[in-house]
């Protein structure tokens, strides 16, 4: 039986993730996923990609609020109740969506734990990302994720990738939001609908793996692991749908319907 192993929310983008025992999936993705992004003075996101010690700033989920804490730097709470504000456009890949400003505090917090002078943007539900999907012919909303709203990976292939390389990784090199457990290695990539209690998920696109994956997240230093390896297996080229060439881990997913799930919920195949 394949089940839920792992559910995984990223609040600010590009951030430490935070593992949590069950969600509430949306057509735009999970909740508190990707809800804040972080932007420079020319209104630019930042990630990982730019930032590896992004990783280092790290939470845990109040009642109404984010406990942040980062080396150097007080610990900071922040509440869910954003000031309003007008929106700030940012571009995610070719995407607009709309951010609203939160304020000054919270934007010297961030800046003394990066060392760059940034702003925490929250999303604005009445503006949101939208991102045209070839596979499924329309448009699709999100918050601040990079493509699609959810991405699942397997343990088994997590184990399969680290049986190939002289150190293993952990699973938060990846940042999925859903792992699953008791399936063979890659069998996500051919899901095309499955089921997680009264959840229909759609299997959209294979996920091309940027330079986020070198990062230790525990530490915050880059290395050649495990896109080396993967390089040498999972290197997929260009196609149509997959314009990109690159190595694939995961599978994105999107939802039309809106439910709760938690760690060791079946996940059935359609």
């Amino acid at each position: 039986m394949i089940t839920v192993s792992g559910i995984c929310i990223y609040p600010i983008k590009s951030c430490r993730g935070v593992d949590i025992e069950f969600s509430t999936i949306s057509p735009i993705g999970l909740q508190l996923d990707r809800r804040y992004v972080l932007v420079d003075d020319t209104g630019k996101f930042l990630s990982q990609r730019r930032l590896p010690k992004m990783c280092l700033i790290e939470m845990q989920l109040g009642m109404e609020c984010l406990e942040l804490s980062a080396p150097g730097v007080s610990p900071f709470t922040f509440p869910f109740q954003h000031p309003s504000g007008p929106g700030n456009e940012v571009n995610i890949w070719g995407g607009i969506g709309y951010g609203i400003d939160q304020g000054d505090e919270a934007a010297r917090w961030f800046s003394s734990a990066l060392g760059i002078s940034c702003r925490l943007l929250d999303h604005d539900p009445d503006r949101p990302l939208k991102r045209h999907s070839s596979v499924l012919g329309k448009d699709i909303r999100l918050r601040f994720a990079d493509g699609y709203p959810l991405l699942i990976i397997s343990e088994a292939s997590l184990a399969d990738l680290n049986r190939r390389m002289s150190a293993p990784v952990a699973m938060n090199r990846f940042r999925p939001n859903i792992v699953v457990t008791g399936c063979d290695p890659y069998m996500e990539d051919v899901w095309e609908d499955i089921c997680v209690r009264n959840l229909s998920l759609r299997g959209v696109k294979l996920c091309v793996r940027c330079s986020i994956p070198l990062v230790d997240q525990a530490t915050g230093s880059m290395g050649k692991e495990p896109l080396s390896t993967l390089n040498g297996y999972r290197k997929l080229p260009p196609a149509p749908g997959h314009p990109i060439e690159g190595v694939v881990f995961g599978k994105y997913f999107t939802s039309s319907s809106i439910g709760r799930f938690r760690v060791g919920n079946e996940v059935k195949i359609v």
